[in-house]
């Protein structure tokens, strides 16, 4: 029997690269400690172009669902005419990352601003929007995101965000949106509010953007953390 989390030779795996791109290989070996050996991930008939201490996502499937784990390039080496990709595991795999539903814990400063009518096809910094207040988010996700706020929003209430995304300062704009209040719970003896909303009015280029950066969170989460390369 098959353990869900962990992977076999055989299974048929997707890498991931920054692009959010899915490019499909096969382990062909696994080596113990976390090393394993795949071969050329490809494309549409392209391969994939990865180089030494690369990190990037790899997901499997099982019964139970989809799973994502970090993996590291270690390098490469041939057999006979055949090239391969040595793959050194980071992390224990998580499950039910899918790329829509995963959500992820990040404090970020947040302006809840007043909506405007129609602004989703427009967003811009508008000059005289009305800032509502400033509060820390609790977790993100392509969705959505929830808040923590002093104050209280009643359920579909519009809104438009600013969020102060951790990114290079010639990248520090915040990334603007709209959003509609879904949820509303007193948080346990804080006196605040979690606050859970739904993004709308988001572009390809917006979710491709946030998604890219969720994930860039995630891999500086795991060498914080300095995650085991075997388990």
């Amino acid at each position: 029997m098959i353990t869900d989390e962990v992977l076999v030779v055989g299974d048929k795996v997707d890498l991931i690269d920054y692009g959010n791109n899915e490019y499909r290989t096969k382990v062909e070996d696994i080596t113990g400690n976390g090393l394993i050996l795949v071969g050329v991930p490809s494309l549409a008939g392209a391969p994939m172009q990865l180089y030494p201490d690369d990190e990037l996502p790899l997901v499997f499937y099982r019964e139970s669902g989809r799973y994502i784990t970090l993996m590291r390039v270690e390098g490469f080496e041939t057999r006979g005419e055949v090239r391969y990709t040595r793959l050194m595991q980071m992390n224990k795999p998580e499950n039910d990352q899918r790329r829509e539903s995963f959500r992820l814990p990040l404090s970020l400063e947040v302006h809840v601003c007043e909506y405007l009518t129609d602004m989703e096809k427009h967003l811009q910094v508008v000059s005289d929007v009305v800032m509502l207040e400033t509060v820390k988010s609790k977790d993100i996700s392509l969705e959505g995101i929830s808040i923590m706020s002093k104050g209280e929003f009643e359920i579909g209430r519009k809104l438009f965000l600013k969020l102060f995304l951790d990114v290079p300062e010639d990248q520090a704009s915040p990334f603007l949106v709209c959003a509609e209040v879904k949820r509303s719970v007193q948080w346990r003896n804080s006196g605040k509010n979690n606050i859970g909303m739904h993004f709308f009015g988001v572009t390809k280029r917006m979710d491709e953007y946030l998604w890219n950066y969720m994930l860039t969170q995630q891999q500086k989460r795991y060498k914080q953390k300095g995650l085991l390369r075997g388990y």
